[in-house]
């Protein structure tokens, strides 16, 4: 795309995770923005999800989830790498932080995106053999009381 002028900022938000080539993609954007422009991506770790006391079917959902992504091409550890992502395509050095949802039974909105997840994402779990295959070897459960 051509554009007249170049932008101030260029903001994104879980988009690397989807490039089968983050460095690339941030180098073509880091273009279109102006000298002392800024570039910011939030992008997540899922390695970082965790319950505790640990509840198995939020664990248990959290892996099918991260393996789901995972077949489509997402790099569910991307932001962990977001520093070397952006070092490698040529920028600054970003400054980074980590945020964590710690919650509990109060904070349900805390957990309503990996829940809209594993809802979207139903249909491709139990449509694939190898994840039914999975989930009946590693995972023989009672439904979760709630």
């Amino acid at each position: 795309m051509a554009f007249d002028q170049l932008f101030d900022a260029a903001i994104g938000r879980f988009v690397l995770c989807h490039q089968p080539d983050p460095v690339a993609l941030l180098r073509k954007i880091s273009r279109l923005v102006r000298p002392g422009g800024i570039v910011v991506f939030q992008e997540s770790d899922n390695e970082q999800r965790r319950s505790y006391p640990p509840i198995r079917t939020y664990d248990m959902m959290s892996e099918w989830i991260d393996e789901t992504l995972r077949r489509t091409g997402v790099d569910v550890r991307i932001g962990i790498k977001l520093c070397s992502t952006f070092l490698a395509a040529g920028l600054a050095e970003p400054t980074m932080r980590l945020q964590a949802v710690i919650g509990g039974a109060k904070a349900p909105d805390e957990v309503h995106f990996e829940a809209d997840l594993a809802v979207t994402l139903g249909g491709n779990l139990a449509s694939d053999s190898r994840t039914r295959a999975m989930s009946a070897s590693r995972f023989s459960m009672a439904p979760p009381t709630l």
